[in-house]
């Protein structure tokens, strides 16, 4: 524990300079892209903070397993 703590606050420290100083590698992935941030997303349209996750996520995907019979196919292309 005596050794950790010093890497550990070390990590912090150097985790936070690198933060304020440089974008994040996922960042600049992003944008190479041409994807928009997150939090950009949220603070441009008002409407996507208020929106709730069931209001976006869609129901489970009906899947078919191994053992399914040709009849399971059919049933689940009907719905």
């Amino acid at each position: 524990l005596s050794h950790m703590l010093p890497v550990m606050l070390s990590v912090l420290v150097a985790y936070s300079i690198g933060g304020m100083s440089s974008p994040s590698i996922y960042d600049v992935f992003a944008k190479m892209a041409g994807l928009n941030f997150v939090c950009a997303d949220i603070s441009a349209s008002p409407v996507l903070a208020h929106k709730m996750a069931h209001e976006v996520m869609r129901p489970i995907p009906i899947t078919l397993s191994l053992h399914s019979t040709y009849a399971d196919a059919v049933a689940v292309l009907q719905v």
